[in-house]
């Protein structure tokens, strides 16, 4: 299953908006990792060789088998593995907080039990046909949560593939200019002090020689 397009990492502002939307009382995603869905053990996969913060073995692994769906292996192009995929999306969810650590963590036994689909296997034991068909009813689904779950998933599965700037070449992405990026300008931390001069920063000299 391709997704095209990337999406951006979540925002401090909207991280928990897909829990806020239509779940009521959490009971939903505590479905995720009881009962008899999950008995059913998910197919692990090797652990990168750094200690992973937040996700535990079968969390990375639900994380790594979704990824593999949304960004399948291309000629020329590098792989989830190749760009450590399951390993940056650890990173990323180790400097949120820790109630969307949670969250996020039960989403995805949500997902692998996919209680709320009567599946007697687990996501990562689907072949890929399968998991792409539960790709699918996540993201059509006329749950809100399970929709704005998938796009969850979605999101910081492509931001933690696209940041990387190897992937770019699959998007025919070049980077971006070279005079955007200056690595010896000042570091402006606030605090009531003006910025300092730089890209995107409009001094007073430059609003008035403005033209009409």
């Amino acid at each position: 299953m391709k997704h095209d397009g990337v999406g951006p990492a979540p925002p401090n502002s909207t991280r928990r908006i897909f829990l806020k939307r239509g779940l009521a009382g959490g009971l939903l995603l505590a479905l995720g990792g009881v009962g008899f869905f999950a008995t059913r053990r998910s197919k692990l996969v090797p652990l990168p060789k750094d200690p992973l913060q937040t996700l535990d073995a079968r969390e990375y692994a639900v994380v790594h088998a979704i990824a593999s769906r949304m960004i399948p292996s291309r000629h020329g192009v590098p792989t989830i593995d190749d760009l450590d995929v399951g390993k940056t999306v650890d990173h990323i969810l180790g400097r949120t907080t820790d109630a969307d650590r949670k969250d996020f963590k039960r989403l995805l036994g949500l997902f692998e039990s996919a209680a709320l689909n009567l599946r007697t296997s687990p996501f990562t034991q689907l072949d890929p046909v399968e998991q792409d068909a539960a790709l699918r009813a996540w993201q059509d689904s006329d749950i809100t949560l399970l929709r704005t779950g998938f796009q969850a998933i979605r999101t910081i599965v492509m931001a933690s593939y696209y940041s990387r700037p190897e992937s770019w070449k699959a998007v025919g992405y070049g980077g971006p200019p070279v005079s955007f990026h200056d690595k010896d300008a000042p570091v402006w931390k606030g605090g009531g002090a003006p910025r300092p001069p730089g890209n995107g920063v409009m001094s007073r000299d430059e609003e008035g020689d403005a033209g009409p």
